[in-house]
């Protein structure tokens, strides 16, 4: 639902106690989902797995309410560590939820001195759709038929000479089948999120990027060709769709690649992961991706 980092510039180590997340969006958040976790993203990939920490599991206080964690985890001097906001949904989950970091009293912890202030609030998640399942009936006929009966009258004629005349008669009566309906409900949830970035069409030129995967340092990004010298500006976004570079070099001639420091806006290198590449010049918008390995 969220992946965001902080980043501590001081001397000193900050030690993380307290953060509260507050619940958007059309859901019920109350009923809709049962708990939500926070976890130290430590590879930085936007992704739950093997390698990451979870620091403690809450819930919220009722529809649009607030989740609060107690927990200690340290952010070093002159570095940062990214975090994950996951949310664990019930059965009857139905319509838009949302998570945000509402101000930056949300956040609490200490350093050697005493308290921290931290600041790049309010900070708000993915927008994740829900859709209540639909039933499909599927109907199961089962026709049984009654049995034939026959029946054999006796019939008497008197001639002269007298005979007797026993003529057998087979009655087939039409049966009617008696359907037997089985009702079985095949439920399909579907999960829809609704992400704020703009998706690559079929077909439509993307930037070059090299190295790619890239060690980190400096790639060079080579945009579609332009109508003439060109301004171009390259963002680089998380697989969670969060902006953590964003760079313009003016009048570019066509066919020229850019330098891109792979550093955020503080100047820390970006994390191991996959990163999208959108890069806009006066032909328009391009989109390819980068993998950063250290």
């Amino acid at each position: 639902m969220l992946q965001f980092q902080l980043n501590n510039p001081g001397i000193s180590n900050v030690t993380l106690t307290s953060l509260t997340l507050s619940a958007m969006g059309s859901g019920n958040d109350g009923t809709g989902i049962s708990s939500v976790s926070l976890y130290v993203d430590t590879n930085g990939n936007g992704i739950v797995d093997g390698s990451d920490t979870l620091l403690g599991t809450a819930t919220y206080s009722g529809n649009n309410g607030t989740a609060v964690f107690n927990f200690t985890n340290s952010v070093p001097s002159n570095g940062s560590k990214t975090y994950l906001v996951v949310d664990n949904f019930t059965g009857t989950a139905n319509g838009t939820f949302q998570t945000q970091i509402t101000n930056v009293t949300d956040l609490s912890g200490t350093n050697g001195t005493g308290p921290v202030n931290f600041n790049g609030a309010p900070l708000t998640g993915a927008v994740l759709t829900l859709s209540a399942a639909t039933a499909t009936v599927t109907n199961t006929l089962t026709p049984t038929n009654s049995p034939t009966s026959s029946f054999t009258p006796s019939v008497t004629k008197s001639f002269t000479p007298t005979k007797t005349n026993t003529p057998t008669f087979t009655n087939t009566p039409s049966s009617t089948p008696t359907a037997t309906v089985t009702a079985t409900s095949s439920a399909t949830r579907t999960f829809t999120p609704v992400f704020t970035a703009t998706s690559t069409p079929k077909g439509k030129p993307t930037p070059i990027v090299y190295p790619n995967p890239a060690p980190g340092g400096t790639v060079n990004i080579l945009p579609p060709a332009t109508n003439g010298p060109s301004d171009v500006t390259v963002k680089i976004y998380t697989v969670a769709f969060r902006k953590v570079v964003e760079r313009t070099y003016e009048n570019i001639p066509s066919g020229t690649a850019v330098p891109l420091e792979l550093t955020d806006r503080w100047g820390t290198p970006l994390a191991s992961g996959l990163y999208y590449v959108v890069v806009d010049t006066n032909t328009g918008r391009s989109i390819g991706k980068l993998i950063v390995l250290r």
